[in-house]
């Protein structure tokens, strides 16, 4: 399958990016974890200082890790909401198991800081791909489908206003 750009949202793709940022953000506020992810790390709010930088550059890597899940879904032919909830659970579950190996391996493993990071993005990355799945086009092949689903039922409906019953 080639890769065809036209069949990727970018709404929706931007959508999914936005939504991520935007349960970020609540993710580390004060309201959720914010204050036992500041703790994990041993610096306080002051230490931490302006989220700007962080906020700025994690918008910007949601904006390329939604295009790249895009990218993904449209080569797997991925383009249903359901699809895009498995598919995000897939890619969810590389990103997870790959930040555990990444801090078991360098020996930084603090499990609140750990939990806290991965539990999000996991969240962040299904969200992403639901939104990805359920803003895609529809494939040919669905759209064909489609196609013949609607002949059929206007054959059907054509035949029961002539009074003829199809089974």
């Amino acid at each position: 399958m080639n890769l065809d750009i036209q069949q990727i949202n970018a709404w929706g793709a931007l959508a999914g990016a936005f939504a991520s940022f935007a349960i970020g953000g609540l993710w580390f506020s004060p309201v959720l974890f914010g204050k036992q992810w500041a703790d994990s790390i041993g610096k306080s709010k002051e230490e931490l200082g302006s989220p700007i930088v962080a906020m700025s550059l994690f918008l910007a890597t949601s904006v390329a890790r939604v295009f790249l899940i895009a990218i993904l879904f449209q080569f797997a032919g991925l383009d249903t909401t359901g699809e895009g909830f498995l598919g995000g659970l897939l890619v969810a579950a590389i990103v997870f198991f790959t930040s555990l190996y990444n801090a078991g391996f360098t020996g930084h493993l603090r499990t609140k800081w750990w939990w806290i990071q991965a539990c999000y993005e996991v969240v962040g990355v299904v969200v992403m791909a639901v939104i990805v799945g359920a803003s895609a086009p529809a494939t040919p092949a669905i759209q064909i489908q489609n196609a013949t689903e609607s002949i059929g039922q206007s054959v059907q409906d054509g035949l029961k206003d002539l009074g003829i019953e199809t089974k």
